[in-house]
């Protein structure tokens, strides 16, 4: 996140730099998100008041160019010279009228309160699209936030979508959407797992203690248990777990929960901490088994979390 405001020189000339179907998409979005909020204000404001503004719409924005002071096609009402024109048109009475920004009041009834609120829609709109430019200009790239393997799963919003069809980066508020989904998803997703899990575990008793059974020479054969701080029980049920799962990204923090859960680890966490007191102990053991070719480490999270890739166990 940081400051994307830009001047009108700078602003025009990123605008100019980019492909033809990224800037027609950047300025239909941008009269689009203008007349939205034309309409949004007058509408909220509709319920408050009887007054006739509620029947003016925003039909038309446009753009001077940088040449505007030159052609000078478009005036305000009163005559003046614009860069940006805007067209309102009254529902009730078809009355159509062109104004620059600061002229609300004089050429409608729109109250001045309501004329700032459009104004300060508008300067909203005017920041997201200093912000595509200039995440376009610095080669942003969605893949330094959100893993693309994190998104397979999600359903992209249409508007996000839009963005990824064009090539377009995408705006911070959509990335934190992004984030809440990608969030919503990995819980609903752990959920499910170890729900499933005690299901098996239940359904399973025999097979566990088989597996089990089966861990335990294979625990031997590593050489790592009588070293460990953590408990051989505990041990066990790791390899059980990696046995027995089939995701592709291995977490921690996950084993911690299923291992709390499913073989009585103890849940105790650090003082004015959420931290596990187990977890040092589990990535203790986890680093042995990449150390044996078991797994490997694909992302170090630090005290947050360590995420695994599957080898053979």
């Amino acid at each position: 996140m940081g400051s994307y405001i830009l001047t009108v020189k700078e602003r025009d000339s990123l605008l100019n730099s980019i492909d033809e179907i990224q800037k027609d998409f950047i300025i239909n979005q941008l009269k689009r998100g203008r007349k939205t909020i034309f309409a949004n204000v007058l509408a909220a404001d509709k319920g408050r008041t009887s007054s006739g503004h509620v029947e003016w719409e925003l039909v038309d924005y446009q753009d001077g160019g940088t040449e505007w002071n030159r052609h000078k096609e478009l005036q305000c009402e009163c005559g003046k010279i614009l860069r940006y024109q805007y067209t309102v048109k009254n529902r009730e009475t078809g009355t159509i009228r062109k104004f620059g920004i600061n002229h609300f009041i004089e050429h409608t009834d729109i109250s001045s309160e309501l004329a700032k609120a459009i104004v300060r829609g508008w300067e909203n709109i005017d920041y997201e699209m200093d912000e595509l430019l200039t995440k376009i200009q610095e080669s942003w790239t969605l893949d330094d936030i959100i893993a693309p393997d994190l998104l397979e799963p999600i359903d992209i919003p249409n508007d996000i979508q839009e963005h990824f069809d064009v090539g377009l980066p995408l705006l911070d508020r959509q990335v934190r959407r992004l984030k809440v989904r990608v969030n919503e998803y990995s819980k609903k997703q752990e959920g499910l797992r170890v729900s499933k899990l005690k299901e098996n575990e239940q359904q399973s008793q025999e097979e566990m203690k088989q597996q089990r059974g089966e861990m335990v020479s294979q625990l031997e054969s590593l050489g790592i248990s009588e070293n460990l701080i953590l408990e051989k029980e505990l041990q066990l049920g790791i390899l059980v777990y990696l046995k027995n799962t089939d995701e592709t990204r291995i977490s921690a923090k996950n084993i911690c929960q299923y291992l709390i859960e499913l073989h009585g680890a103890p849940s105790e966490t650090y003082p004015g901490s959420s931290a596990l007191r187990i977890f040092p102990n589990i990535c203790v053991f986890l680093k042995k088994l990449v150390d044996f070719g078991n797994l490997e480490l694909i992302e170090n999270k630090g005290i947050e979390d360590r995420i695994y890739r599957k080898g053979a166990i």
